[in-house]
């Protein structure tokens, strides 16, 4: 039995990591992104428990026109979004 979770930590984990590190990136970006399915079924409620970023910078913007936070919060999630992206084509090209 040891040997068994010994051979998954050390042969199985390392060879599926690239994998796993793919799959989180690109996970992670997809969650970032998904205002609309947010927005129609929960709107960021009850009590902003599924807010995310792009719907509190919408409610920001249209709801309390604090344009001036609402910009910023829109930058936020484009840096944030580029830094994810810049670490996926990194991610990949050390595989190739």
């Amino acid at each position: 039995r040891g040997q068994q979770r010994a051979a998954v930590w050390n042969v199985t984990l390392p060879q599926l990591r690239p994998i796993i590190v793919s799959l989180l990136l690109l996970d992670l970006i997809w969650t970032s992104q998904q205002f609309a399915l947010i927005w129609m079924t929960t709107g960021g409620g009850p009590i902003d428990v599924t807010e995310v970023l792009s719907t509190y910078t919408y409610k920001l913007a249209f709801a309390k026109y604090d344009f001036s936070l609402a910009a910023t919060a829109a930058v936020l999630v484009l840096l944030m979004s580029m830094v994810l992206a810049v670490f996926y084509v990194r991610h990949q090209k050390a595989r190739d």
